[in-house]
């Protein structure tokens, strides 16, 4: 995502109802919209930490619910070396007691460089079919 500014985090909106599996893949792209190449990533981290609303948004807030890392073995490179999947399982969205939380995920290069490619609103809720079973 291209905003001009040459520093934006594109912005997300992740959904994944409590308790489910859930894989999300992440394009990474430069300020010019091309595809940024981060197959040679010496760290990828994606967080979900409880998030407070200010003037209608969700930012960052509170205490790390959820953190998983390239360097776990928890985050996979997609084999088009601009892209990577964050698995989340049932276990790790479980006991969220809110419903709206904040993401982010930032990417740091074997060169030392680090950039958050994404950060948003990570919105967790129970679903009727779990509750009823």
């Amino acid at each position: 995502m291209s905003c001009n500014c040459g520093s934006c985090v594109s912005r997300g909106f992740i959904c994944v109802p409590r308790g489910d599996d859930m894989s999300i893949l992440f394009s990474v792209r430069d300020d010019d919209d091309d595809e940024f190449d981060i197959s040679g990533a010496s760290e990828i981290t994606f967080i979900v930490a409880a998030g407070v609303w200010i003037g209608g948004s969700i930012t960052p807030g509170g205490a790390v619910l959820l953190e998983k890392r390239l360097t776990d073995g928890e985050i996979t490179i997609a084999g088009t070396g601009f892209q990577f999947v964050v698995d989340i399982d049932g276990a790790d969205t479980a006991d969220f007691t809110q419903t709206n939380n904040y993401y982010e995920v930032r990417v740091e290069t074997s060169g030392g460089n680090a950039k958050t490619v994404s950060a948003g609103l990570f919105k967790s809720e129970n679903t009727m079919i779990k509750d009823i079973v």
